[in-house]
């Protein structure tokens, strides 16, 4: 599904995948307990009274409400933001996925405004967002950022992760840790001829993460590139 969402022309020149929030855990097929224990009855209760409470609560607004952060919660917001912005320059690990990180710490605030609310469902709007809710969206926004580097993955064409994943064992196994386009083309000739089709894989790496370029344009391989292309693989 998410091959067919990206590979719609239309609706990724409009940057519609980049509006999303992509989670894509590992399956758990063959290592699930075969008998497990049924769920806690307090735990059962207490999901369905805050879920009906929440319910209750959203249903009788019937104007915006500002929610604002505490001081602390601000400084976290702050931190986290400065860090997305730095990481958006060249070399850094949102710069090739722009379109995206552009949007991250905004969500970043909705995220935090959404644990806001669970954790305060009957007066979320008379509080300000704490700094333990801030500072947990925050890392839901790195568990974000590394699960849309992953969807990136699935959502190229075939061909070009074919080509990729070629070229990263390639890397791997010639042991090429820092190496030029032109030296890299000549150890993968045979498959991609044409000096373009090296630099569109090198940008699908560069964009997951697998390769960046330095200042000096030669490109270095991410030392858990062999990791990475295990789980590629799978």
């Amino acid at each position: 599904m998410l091959r067919k969402f990206g590979g719609n022309a239309d609706l990724a020149g409009r940057g519609l995948p980049a509006r999303f929030l992509f989670a894509l855990p590992r399956s758990l097929a063959g290592y699930r307990a075969v008998d497990t224990a049924l769920v806690p009855e307090q735990v059962t209760a207490g999901y369905q009274h805050r879920v009906h409470d929440l319910a209750a609560t959203l249903a009788q607004w019937t104007e915006p409400a500002v929610v604002t952060l505490s001081e602390d919660a601000g400084r976290v917001r702050r931190a986290a933001a400065e860090q997305v912005e730095a990481e958006l320059r060249p070399g850094g690990s949102l710069y090739d996925m722009r379109e995206w990180g552009n949007k991250l710490s905004g969500a970043t605030l909705r995220l935090a405004g959404l644990l806001h609310v669970a954790h305060h469902h009957a007066d979320a709007w008379r509080r300000p967002i704490n700094v333990d809710r801030m500072a947990d969206a925050a890392r839901l926004a790195e568990f974000f950022a590394a699960h849309y580097r992953a969807a990136l993955t699935t959502i190229g064409t075939d061909t070009a992760m074919e080509n990729a994943r070629y070229v990263l064992g390639v890397l791997t196994t010639k042991g090429m840790t820092t190496f030029t386009r032109r030296e890299l083309h000549r150890r993968v000739s045979r498959r991609l001829p044409k000096s373009g089709q090296v630099s569109t894989v090198l940008a699908e790496l560069a964009a997951l993460g697998w390769v960046r370029q330095a200042p000096d344009g030669r490109y270095e391989l991410h030392p858990r590139a062999a990791d990475k292309l295990e789980a590629l693989t799978r």
